[in-house]
């Protein structure tokens, strides 16, 4: 019966390493006399003996690996309209709440967005009463039913183009009962600034931008994954307990299990990886 034991280091490289248990091995010693009384060969001075005993011996498999971020937990943020910034709010190692202003840019996009906003609403009141007054028209006998199902028409068709314009400026984050043309970009989960790629009075495009202007990542729970040859994974099973040891904190150990086995076999290095989640308590996440 064998145990997997995971050594490795939350910055840097990672060992892990495959326990064997159930080896048997005779440890030799000098022969004691009668009995099983430790005793000392004559002339000997400071040299014990005791009887042979049985031990299990641990076959220990160190492997190199890296601590990263679960790619599940890590958010590209970028400015979903064209315009220039204005400023940054945060720096990298930064703890931020989702919601927490991240960046303000001036765009004339959405000013654009704000101002058909403005135009939708506006015509939609107007066409809403002049349905009211159809309405009233049609009750007494003074239009045609055929004018009153148009004035229907016209206010439905109004108050569809004014959720649309309400909409696009609730996408953008923008607020629709203000009219400037500054948008705050605002963070969409809470973690910690990994990158920063944005400064103030840069210029930031739209999504297109291959550039984000942060990366946020939640670290409370971060992935070991190292490299095992294809010939100790018979050794290894996922579900199996795991440690980690790291260098930069000498005499502390992170306990995990391998959550995945690579099933891609790397034809070059002949090893496959193998995934261990760890708990990282501490960074405010």
């Amino acid at each position: 019966m064998r145990r997997l034991v995971l050594l490795g280091l939350v910055t840097g490289s990672v060992a892990l390493s495959a326990v064997g248990c159930g080896r048997d091995v005779a440890k030799s010693a000098t022969p004691a006399r009668a009995g099983d009384d430790f005793a000392l060969a004559e002339g000997a001075r400071g040299i014990a003996t005791a009887p042979a005993r049985r031990t299990e011996l641990a076959d220990y498999l160190d492997i190199a690996a890296r601590i990263q971020a679960d790619p599940t937990r890590v958010v590209r943020v970028y400015a979903p309209v064209s315009g220039r910034l204005l400023s940054v709010e945060v720096r990298p190692a930064d703890y931020v709440q989702q919601g927490q202003v991240l960046a303000t840019l001036a765009s004339a996009d959405l000013a654009q967005a704000w101002a058909v906003y403005r135009q939708a609403q506006a015509d939609a009141q107007v066409k809403q009463q002049a349905l009211e007054r159809s309405r009233a028209l049609y009750e007494h006998h003074v239009i045609a039913l055929r004018d009153y199902q148009q004035a229907q028409a016209d206010a439905q068709s109004a108050a569809a183009t004014l959720a649309s314009a309400r909409a696009r400026l609730e996408l953008l984050g923008a607020d629709a009962d203000s009219s400037a043309g500054r948008l705050s970009v605002r963070a969409p989960r809470s973690g910690v600034i990994t990158d920063l790629g944005a400064a103030p009075g840069e210029f930031a495009k739209s999504l297109d931008n291959s550039n984000p202007l942060c990366t946020i990542a939640d670290l409370s729970s971060v992935w070991a994954v190292g490299d095992v040859y294809e010939k100790d994974l018979a050794s290894l099973r996922v579900g199996d307990s795991a440690e980690v040891t790291v260098s930069a904190y000498p005499g502390e150990t992170r306990h995990g299990r391998i959550t995945a086995i690579g099933s891609a076999l790397d034809t070059t290095t002949r090893t496959l990886k193998v995934r261990v989640v760890l708990a990282n308590p501490g960074t405010g996440v």
